[in-house]
């Protein structure tokens, strides 16, 4: 009896030592910094780190890469023209990487207060990141999940059906 309860500790503390190897915590660090950035450039008006970091995966949804980018910089644009700005931004770390193909992919959730017009609006929502063979980490917006969850399975076909998707909710403050 010791030595299966000795069996299963050891399995148990391999197997999370392995998944920790998988997606170590520096790594989780520095994905929820890079989103993080991208969000506080966009909301600077600078959409050059967005236009670096979205996954191409989207340039195909919008006519290309040119197309994506022209889009890209008028959003960015009617953004800072409209006065809608960020007031406050939290990313958290991402905690299970999945595998999809060739892709390595986790969800990183982000919080945000931002004012429209009058108003204030408080966002849950979560960034999509995926690491391709090279180790380049690439970024896809989650919200899109909350109305069209296939589209995932589109982008990721080969994503674990059990998988943890972050929660997506807006809400008026005032």
């Amino acid at each position: 009896m010791k030595q299966a309860l000795s069996l299963i500790a050891f399995l148990i503390f391999t197997t999370s030592s392995h998944a920790q190897e998988d997606f170590p915590e520096a790594e989780r660090k520095a994905i929820a910094a890079e989103v993080e950035a991208m969000m506080s450039a966009f909301n600077n008006g600078n959409a050059e780190i967005l236009l670096e970091k979205t996954h191409p995966i989207l340039h195909d949804l919008v006519g290309g890469k040119d197309a994506f980018e022209k889009g890209a910089i008028r959003g960015v644009k009617i953004m800072m023209e409209t006065g809608i700005k960020i007031d406050s931004l939290k990313t958290e770390l991402p905690n299970k990487l999945y595998k999809s193909g060739g892709n390595s992919v986790c969800f990183v959730p982000v919080s945000s207060v931002m004012t429209v017009g009058d108003k204030k609006i408080a966002s849950t929502s979560f960034m999509i990141a995926a690491k391709n063979k090279e180790g380049e980490w690439k970024y896809l917006d989650g919200t899109f999940v909350k109305t069209n969850p296939e589209q995932l399975r589109t982008f990721f076909p080969e994503l674990p059906k059990d998988i943890d998707i972050p929660e997506v909710n807006m809400e008026q403050l005032q």
